[in-house]
């Protein structure tokens, strides 16, 4: 093989392990769109009997756990909470057009709630508006039940209580926004790059058979890179969970999640790095055991060859 293809196979050899690393990067950061990496986080940190607080924290000062059936055992909670996080990453990914974030509502304790605010406003004085100067109520006509001032009070805010018994949080928190939208273009982009790094990877591949001297040297060439790849891949695992170490992120338990769904990501990049150095020793078997099968036949051609005595 001549210089100029020993420079081309380097080159391409570069390009190669490269890719490969891409492509490591890529497929470890395809786990962040799956709800596993999430509710492992929540399950190592004893995340769980905390999200009742976290729950009420999101509709501010209304008693959710009056109001939304949210489950007492662990293992519901479970199920909601995966159920929920899996509809709506599918909706990041492009699977469905809508996310589906029901949670099953108490309608009537709602109401109750709600009848219960009126009926602590003040009762308005004979000839006393119940509005001021701003329009804002400042009491209840007397000659108004509680359920007809609330009524009247919703037509005229326009709200519309959920009669379904599920309240949608999507619809709620707006979760169809501008901003979700670029999300899931970027995410649809970046879904496209994988297949697009593969399609390199395999081209590059190839293209290492094609300016070889030979399939041996082009399966050796290309189980070296591969084992090359996983390698960088390996170190950069390590160096990424020691900055994460030193990073000072442990305290409250929303960031000890944050730590340990960031060292569940590297402890998946390290099972990819070592998924490339085994495919990439497979390779370099091959090509030994290759090479040992081409010399035994070249053996056979020569011994078939000798004239018999």
């Amino acid at each position: 093989m001549g210089a100029g293809k020993n420079i081309l196979l380097v080159i391409v050899s570069i390009l190669l392990v490269l890719s490969i690393f891409v492509m490591g990067v890529l497929l470890t950061a395809n786990t962040l769109l799956y709800p596993e990496i999430y509710v492992e986080a929540l399950n190592e940190n004893g995340a769980y009997f905390q999200l009742g607080g976290f729950t009420s924290n999101l509709t501010g000062d209304i008693p959710v756990g009056n109001l939304i059936n949210i489950p007492d055992e662990e293992e519901e909670l479970r199920v909601v909470i995966y159920g929920a996080t899996n509809n709506f990453l599918s909706y990041l990914r492009g699977e469905v057009e809508k996310p589906n974030l029901n949670l099953e509502l108490d309608v009537v304790n709602l109401r109750d709630l709600l009848e219960t605010e009126v009926e602590s406003f003040p009762l308005c004085s004979s000839g006393e508006s119940s509005r001021d100067l701003q329009g804002d109520l400042v009491c209840r006509p007397p000659e108004k039940s509680v359920s007809d001032f609330l009524e009247e009070v919703l037509i005229e805010q326009e709200v519309n209580l959920p009669d379904s018994g599920f309240v949608d949080l999507s619809e709620v928190y707006d979760l169809e926004n501008d901003d979700i939208q670029q999300i899931r273009d970027s995410i649809g982009t970046y879904q496209n790059m994988r297949y697009v790094v593969g399609l390199i990877v395999l081209f590059f591949v190839g293209l290492l058979f094609l300016i070889s001297a030979s399939a041996r040297i082009g399966m050796m060439v290309t189980g070296i890179d591969f084992s090359i790849a996983g390698i960088l891949v390996i170190i950069g695992s390590i160096f990424g969970r020691s900055f994460v170490g030193n990073s000072g992120i442990g305290g409250d338990i929303l960031k000890k999640i944050v730590e340990t769904i960031l060292n569940n990501l590297l402890s998946i990049s390290l099972k990819f790095g070592l998924t490339f150095i085994g495919g990439g020793v497979v390779a370099l078997v091959a090509s030994f055991l290759f090479k040992k099968k081409l010399e035994k036949v070249k053996t056979g051609e020569i011994l078939e060859a000798k004239p018999k005595k």
